[in-house]
């Protein structure tokens, strides 16, 4: 979510229960994204995190891809679909290094 002046501008992504437990199988560990997991299977609502964060740039630039998606029918769908999955990625890799204590601060 982003708020310039008087507008505000929300990106969404959602994706299937099935869908989310194959991406987040290969993640096991990763205390954060078990808690969130175990959440949604229970059926409830969650947030991944409570916190706002600012949007890393290659995040920024997956979501603009998205959005402006060149391609049309089973290109464009295969295109989201590898952009979804990025996205994922990119934001996984973001929260973990959000998570991990700098040893210089």
């Amino acid at each position: 979510m982003t708020h310039n002046k008087e507008v505000s501008e929300l990106f969404s992504l959602q994706f299937t229960p099935s869908c989310f437990y194959e991406l987040t199988d290969v993640m096991r560990g990763s205390r954060q994204m078990d808690d969130f997991k175990k959440q949604i299977s229970r059926g409830r609502p969650v947030l991944f995190s409570d916190r706002w964060a600012n949007i890393p740039r290659q995040i920024d630039r997956c979501i603009d891809d998205i959005i402006h998606c060149p391609f049309a029918a089973d290109l464009k769908k295969l295109f989201l679909r590898s952009k979804a999955i990025e996205l994922f990625v990119l934001f996984t890799h973001a929260a973990r290094e959000a998570a991990t204590p700098d040893p210089f601060s």
